[in-house]
């Protein structure tokens, strides 16, 4: 912590099951910038905090060698990610389906909605209530 320290706040926060703005501490207001770096990570996809993350925690190393280290990753993860999208579009969702979704859990589908551009809607009953996702941003079980 005397080289290196991060300080983190979220946006938004489940709180008895529903999503609420949470506000950045006063304390983190206070820091000068000309002590701080600060970055809005808000709009980042995977891949870019993977790297910005990697380039954060791993020693002091010239450019040249972040670069070569941290690229192949991220095309690595997208590629997978590609991949799964690809996989999921030829699922054929079901009524009743149980499915799980990263920040809703497990669930069961109610309604299926195709769109012209292929793209597939589902409304799903969730623990904290019923969601409409997109479906390839849920797993079938």
């Amino acid at each position: 912590a005397k080289e290196y320290l991060l300080l983190s706040h979220a946006r938004f926060r489940y709180t008895f099951g529903s999503m609420n703005d949470q506000l950045i501490s006063r304390f983190l207001k206070e820091i000068p910038s000309s002590l701080a770096q600060k970055h809005d990570g808000s709009s980042w996809n995977n891949a870019q905090y993977h790297q910005f993350f990697s380039q954060w925690i791993s020693p002091k190393k010239t450019e040249k060698n972040v670069e070569q280290k941290v690229i192949p990753a991220t095309i690595e993860k997208q590629t997978n990610s590609t991949s799964t999208i690809t996989n999921k579009k030829t699922v054929q969702w079901k009524k009743n389906q149980p499915i799980s979704h990263p920040t809703f859990g497990l669930g069961i589908i109610k309604e299926i909605e195709h769109k012209n551009d292929n793209t597939v809607y589902l409304t799903a009953e969730f623990p904290v209530g019923l969601k409409k996702v997109k479906s390839t941003f849920v797993e079938l079980l």
